[in-house]
């Protein structure tokens, strides 16, 4: 499901229970990648280990995720299948153009599902937002691996340098109201990343010109949430 559905968030108590661990694991997710990211650029890793880094990371939140609610359920499944061809995007070729293009369109499905079922879960809020930054860091790691510039890296990692910064204002991913114009520019952002795939003219300037909206949309949040900091603890 995607940002906008963050106010008809249901109230779980199971979730509610597991609230701190979900968040301790956030925060070491956040670390985790955007120090594998690093040591991507500075050539010190292979892509693959930033691959399987996320891989273990998010096995360990679905193992929370379905230790604390009812289940996964049907949407939070789509989310995880999304995730699973995120992952592997990087081993598919000439193909990751169109496998890319199936996970963006496929970022709506879940959400639908969701709220068709009664589904609807802070849970499965956090998997999908979680699952489109790695899609954005996923996409980042494949056009620089295509040999396009190593700052199509910094999408991705903002996500995650935005997560952490949270963590020292004492404020948790699950506490942010979702934003009209982050959606807007997130959506334009994954489009732009995916057109880079392409040999589309122009792409570069493109990618550059969504690179820097990026900057602006998390400078715009942290402006949003800098007042209410107190009331967000």
């Amino acid at each position: 499901m995607d940002e906008q559905d963050a106010h008809v968030v249901q109230y779980n108590p199971f979730m509610a229970a597991a609230r701190s661990r979900i968040d301790r694991w956030g925060i070491a997710h956040a670390a985790c990648l955007l120090a594998f990211t690093c040591l991507y650029a500075l050539d010190l890793a292979p892509a693959w280990v930033l691959q399987v880094a996320a891989g273990i990371s998010f096995a360990f939140l679905v193992q929370l995720g379905y230790a604390t609610s009812y289940g996964l359920g049907v949407a939070n499944t789509i989310t995880l299948a999304r995730l699973g061809l995120t992952l592997a995007l990087p081993l598919t070729g000439s193909w990751a153009a169109g496998v890319a293009a199936a996970i963006w369109l496929l970022d709506g499905l879940d959400g639908f599902i969701a709220r068709r079922l009664g589904e609807v879960s802070d849970f499965g809020d956090l998997l999908d937002k979680e699952t489109d930054a790695c899609f954005t860091l996923i996409l980042g790691l494949v056009l620089v691996e295509r040999t396009l510039p190593l700052w199509l890296l910094v999408p991705g990692a903002l996500r995650y340098g935005f997560v952490l910064a949270l963590w020292t204002m004492r404020l948790s991913a699950f506490d942010l109201p979702g934003l009209r114009v982050t959606r807007w520019i997130g959506s334009m952002l994954l489009f732009s990343l995916i057109l880079g795939l392409t040999s589309i003219p122009g792409r570069l300037e493109l990618l550059a010109t969504a690179t820097w909206l990026a900057l602006f949309s998390f400078a715009y949040s942290f402006y949003r949430i800098w007042p209410n900091r107190p009331a967000l603890k």
